[in-house]
């Protein structure tokens, strides 16, 4: 059975959809002046930091609700010694 991805669509078509979507902006990008090209890249590239910064925040929140305010301080003294052989 073929997986689905998001929208329920067959993975396979999914893939052929990006792809379709990546060659039309290789295509439209063909057409640009060098300038527009850059303008392109600049915002491209912001758009993959506001990813990470979502996911970064994602990850931090999740942390935050891990260990909530009762959480005990912990110093050096709460470390077991090492083992010696």
């Amino acid at each position: 059975m073929e997986s689905l991805k998001d929208g329920g669509q067959p993975a396979d078509a999914w893939r052929v959809r990006i792809m379709s979507t990546r060659d039309n902006l290789n295509r439209v990008l063909q057409t640009l002046p060098e300038e527009r090209v850059r303008e392109v890249l600049d915002f491209a590239e912001s758009l993959r930091i506001q990813d990470e910064q979502a996911w970064r925040h994602f990850g931090q929140t999740q942390l935050a609700r891990a260990y909530g305010p009762d959480e005990p301080e912990y110093t050096p003294a709460d470390l077991k010694p090492e083992c010696t052989p």
